[in-house]
């Protein structure tokens, strides 16, 4: 049983505040690395954000601050094509469009979760790419604060960081009937931390999940102490085993985790959010990739990419091997050895002089990208087909 929500849809051009008529601005990527000498750059705003001298670099600048998408490399524009589209699929007054981003490819939707900072429970709430209709999915059992996912054979795996009473871990749902089963919620007797996001692979007929849990619940008087140190687990479906595979050592607060499409290659984001600049603090606002042996264990450990504002997030592997994360700039796209050729801008799509809502997810669905805002859901429109469903089964 489901429930339909209100539904409102807007044009990239109409919304966001986009005075200015592009929907693309390209910046030459010398600029990237080479600025006239007063150029004056923030870490806590956007790159498009600099201050240039006067001419025709600061009206560049000025048009890219309110395009929905900004590209840095033809690589980008090839992605999206001449006539991209960013359409406003729904706006609220509450953080409903938050986490999650879990394309279901048979059934063409999006699963996706409402905010949990405000202490509200949080909500699975589904759209139907077909129609833009969105509604709220009836679970045999309720999830406890589910946060990111991943669809697998013909099952979705949903992240759930739990509360007090009722431990975080994994929870299948078999989409066609909304059956919820709880696979993992211990490790020997100890809670995870808060179970954040999910990478499945297979290999043979094994099925393999890869799960983060960082500490962010730590401060949160209503949760328990964490018992567990910041780690990536390995859960082996065929074993039966739960393994840390990755410790906090080489990532502090591992946050996003994605596998290429071929499952060889795996990445996770850390989200560590202080003491981020020169040699103050451990850890980075990074994503990290690592191999993934014959055995689906990660290996060779290097890093990827470092997010230029604040954190990087959700995080998706296309089908050509770029990386889509979820950054402070919006959804910063880096080509398959970690060059930024482009972004979603997210000062386009929400309005100045609202409270800015961090892009903690999104998703890819073929030529589709779903971006979650908090308190609006756009869908943009590539020429390029960059997921495709065949990757989700064994």
């Amino acid at each position: 049983m489901k429930t339909s929500l209100s539904l409102m849809i807007f044009r990239a051009g109409y919304f966001a505040g986009a005075q200015s008529s592009q929907t693309v601005v390209s910046i030459p990527s010398i600029n990237t690395y080479l600025l006239p000498t007063t150029y004056h750059g923030n870490g806590s705003t956007g790159f498009v954000d600099t201050q240039v001298p006067n001419g025709p670099l600061e009206n560049l600048f000025a048009a890219a601050r309110t395009a929905p998408f900004v590209s840095y490399s033809s690589a980008f524009l090839d992605i999206l094509g001449p006539n991209p589209r960013l359409d406003l699929v729904v706006q609220r007054s509450d953080l409903f469009a938050t986490e999650g981003g879990i394309w279901v490819p048979s059934r063409n939707e999006i699963w996706f979760t409402s905010s949990g900072v405000s202490g509200a429970p949080v909500t699975v709430s589904i759209l139907n790419l077909d129609t833009n209709a969105i509604t709220s999915p009836t679970l045999s059992t309720p999830l406890i604060f589910p946060a990111g996912g991943y669809f697998f054979n013909r099952l979705i795996y949903f992240a759930t960081i739990g509360n007090a009473s009722t431990p975080g871990g994994i929870v299948t749902i078999d989409p066609d009937t909304n059956q919820a089963n709880t696979i993992v919620n211990t490790f020997f007797g100890l809670p995870f931390n808060c179970v954040d996001d999910i990478a499945v692979i297979s290999r043979g007929q094994n099925i393999v999940l890869f799960f983060t849990d960082p500490d962010y619940t730590k401060t949160i008087s209503t949760f328990p102490p964490v018992s567990l140190p910041n780690a990536v687990w390995r859960f082996d479906t065929q074993a039966q085993s739960v393994q840390a595979v990755i410790s906090r050592d080489d990532i502090r607060t591992p946050n996003g985790i994605k596998t290429s499409a071929d499952g060889k290659k795996l990445y996770v984001t850390d989200g560590t959010q202080s003491g981020t600049t020169g040699s103050g603090g451990v850890g980075n606002p990074a994503i990290y990739e690592f191999d993934l042996d014959s055995e689906a264990r990660p290996v060779n450990k290097r890093l990827f990419g470092i997010a230029r504002t604040g954190i990087p997030d959700g995080i998706q592997v296309d089908d050509f091997g770029n990386v889509w994360t979820a950054e402070g700039e919006g959804i910063v796209v880096r080509d398959s050895i970690g060059r930024v050729i482009g972004l979603i801008n997210a000062q386009a799509l929400q309005p100045s002089g609202e409270e800015q809502v961090a892009i903690a997810n999104f998703a890819l669905a073929r030529d589709r990208v779903v971006v979650l805002t908090g308190r609006r859901l756009f869908v943009a429109k590539l020429k390029k087909v960059v997921m495709k469903a065949g990757r989700f089964d064994i």
